[in-house]
């Protein structure tokens, strides 16, 4: 004898909704994992580590842009920063196009690069400000 499908236990279609919705949040879980997205400064791919020396620190943000890597630009405390930035040393800015922690001489810090707006004769069409994480305090700039 065959079930009436009307009075079939709604169980299984349950079972089955609920699996399809594990399934989706994995791989939600998974695509916010690959990009990176509300990591945060805990958790950022552009981490300089600690750094002494500004051609270092240009170095690493010049290979990272010449990548096509790009740093985690939506933290709290490099936005602020960005925006405190650009509103000190704006003129001749471009876009945002990099960001990333590091501590400067042991101060806790995030590097922010620009590109130069406008046209370039000298060839330096990148500019990086190092700011302290906690006050925005500019530590050294360089051009690259």
């Amino acid at each position: 004898m065959q079930p009436d499908v009307a009075t079939a236990s709604p169980r299984p279609r349950r079972a089955a909704l609920a699996g399809v919705v594990a399934c989706a949040l994995l791989v939600l879980v998974a695509l916010v994992t690959l990009l990176g997205v509300g990591s945060g400064d805990k958790g950022s791919a552009a981490d300089l580590g600690e750094q002494s020396d500004p051609s270092s620190v240009g170095a690493a943000v010049d290979a990272a842009i010449g990548d096509g890597a790009r740093g985690d630009l939506s933290t709290e405390s490099s936005a602020a920063c960005a925006a405190q930035t650009r509103e000190s040393y704006g003129q001749g800015l471009g876009p945002l196009l990099y960001t990333a922690s590091l501590r400067w001489q042991g101060v806790p810090a995030v590097a922010l690069a620009y590109r130069v707006a406008g046209e370039r004769t000298s060839g330096l069409d990148h500019r990086v400000f190092v700011v302290s994480r906690a006050e925005c305090r500019l530590l050294v700039v360089q051009s690259l």
